[in-house]
């Protein structure tokens, strides 16, 4: 072979060594870009049916807008987030079967969930499985108790309570009573009241969350000076109105259900007491930015219930991004501690924290407004 004949064969040698390097370049490059556009899931497990239907469809419209926000920012280090979406019922074996399957099929970065029953019976599997399970609208203390991989976002007793409880000595209450779900949640505010109330004596009365006929619960509190409503905003219909309709003339004061648009416009809730967060402050730039993108979005006015939604989203995603994306590392950044400057305003957390509260503030529903005391 002359040395034109081993020009020749070099130059094809070099051809074939090009195209391999590019189409191994390719696969590379195909294959990290495929890994960049898989998606960052987290499962919800919301009621959608059941009693806790109204609270889970709008902490699901607020989730959902807050994925919307976050992919269009350019998702978390690149990648997109994904809702796995099941219905609990507003039932805890349904939501433990929930769990499951998306365990089984998706293996999601971390699990929001919805109610304190709800959350209290899945923290042993998200323990299981090494998992974060964030909590939303889940008052009772249980739900962070001996449940390392649980997080609550949402006002605990000891918050929500204080402020209605500072109005009701202000109004010169002595004896009161409690009206409340006969749940895990209304069981921890009942419980708080009366552990903490020094003015006179409390009366707890509880109902079954099914109740719609107050009238033998109304007749224990009349003789009462003030009543703490511990409810879900669709008792709250019933409630005020039979409560007026007794011509009850004490002290009426609820907790942060009766602040949403829907209740407060309830002629008899003019003049309740309550704990509201911050969100229906107008001078609150950021909330009402985020209130008038949502009511451009969802076409209803933004609640509290949405805002618990949305900013859950924006928490996740803020600890994950430009760090690590895996179960292990997002329980990292939960512990470490944190400030996350939400739609509630600054929410600061201890280093081991699992119960991430928002403030509350002293209000007072007037003319179908919050207006802060």
């Amino acid at each position: 072979m002359d040395l034109k004949d081993d020009n020749k064969l070099i130059g094809l040698i070099i051809v074939i060594v090009i195209i391999i390097a590019s189409v191994s370049v390719y696969q590379f490059t195909k294959e990290d870009d495929d890994e960049e556009k898989e998606t960052i899931k987290i499962g919800a497990i919301i009621s959608q049916t059941g009693p806790g239907a109204t609270l889970g469809n709008d902490m699901l419209k607020g989730m959902q807008l807050g994925v919307l926000d976050v992919n269009n920012d350019g998702g978390v280090n690149g990648r997109k987030i994904e809702l796995i979406l099941k219905d609990s019922e507003t039932n805890a074996d349904v939501a433990v079967n929930c769990f499951q399957e998306i365990e089984t099929d998706h293996q999601p970065i971390a699990y929001v969930s919805l109610l304190s029953s709800i959350s209290i019976a899945l923290g042993p599997l998200a323990e299981q499985n090494e998992v974060t399970l964030m909590a939303g609208i889940a008052t009772a203390p249980a739900v962070t108790v001996n449940a390392p991989w649980t997080y609550r976002y949402w006002p605990i007793s000891t918050i929500e309570a204080p402020p209605v409880l500072g109005i009701l000595e202000d109004e010169g209450a002595m004896n009161i009573s409690v009206l409340y779900v006969d749940d895990d949640f209304g069981k921890s505010m009942n419980n708080y009241t009366k552990d903490v109330w020094t003015k006179g004596n409390v009366t707890g009365v509880p109902f079954s969350i099914g109740t719609s006929n107050f009238s033998t619960h109304i007749e224990d509190i009349m003789d009462t000076d003030a009543v703490y409503i511990i409810c879900f905003d669709s008792h709250l219909f019933n409630i005020l109105p039979q409560l007026n309709q007794a011509n009850y003339t004490g002290v009426i004061a609820c907790n942060n259900a009766v602040s949403t648009p829907e209740s407060r416009t309830i002629a008899d809730a003019e003049g309740v007491f309550t704990s509201a967060p911050a969100i229906y402050n107008p001078n609150f730039v950021f909330a009402s930015a985020i209130s008038q993108e949502f009511e451009a979005y969802a076409g209803i006015q933004f609640n509290h219930y949405h805002a618990n939604g949305y900013d859950m989203i924006l928490m996740i995603a803020g600890l994950l991004n430009g760090n690590e994306i895996s179960r292990e590392n997002l329980k990292a950044q939960l512990d470490a501690g944190f400030i996350h400057p939400g739609v509630f305003g600054d929410v600061s957390v201890q280093p081991g924290e699992h119960d991430i509260n928002f403030p509350v503030f002293s209000a007072r529903i007037e003319n179908g407004e919050v207006v802060y005391l």
